[in-house]
């Protein structure tokens, strides 16, 4: 699993030079896995974006590959995280 999580960061890093976003929690990564790490990962159920840093991780299964795209959702005010469940709340911050 940690093997994964290091390739993804590599991957991350090399699309990162060639984008204006820094900042993983700005990206969700569309990752796929095969055999037993797709298995282990998948596993990690909705904490999987929290592992891999990232404000989404979309598992499927298959030849390893990732893919990174800008996130939709807002970002926390307080926590700095980009997730589903960060909306507008009283006074207009963003919080989860």
């Amino acid at each position: 699993m940690l093997e994964a999580r290091e390739w993804v960061f590599a991957q991350f890093e090399g699309w990162k030079a060639a984008s204006e976003i820094k900042d993983s929690q700005d990206v969700i990564a569309d990752l796929a896995l095969d055999g037993d790490s797709y298995e282990l990962t998948q596993s990690f159920g909705s904490s999987l974006a929290n592992f891999f840093k990232f404000s989404e991780v979309r598992l499927t299964q298959g030849p390893r590959s990732v893919a990174f795209s800008p996130s939709p959702y807002l970002k926390c005010e307080r926590s700095r995280i980009r997730r589903p469940d960060v909306a507008l709340r009283e006074g207009g911050l963003p919080l989860t």
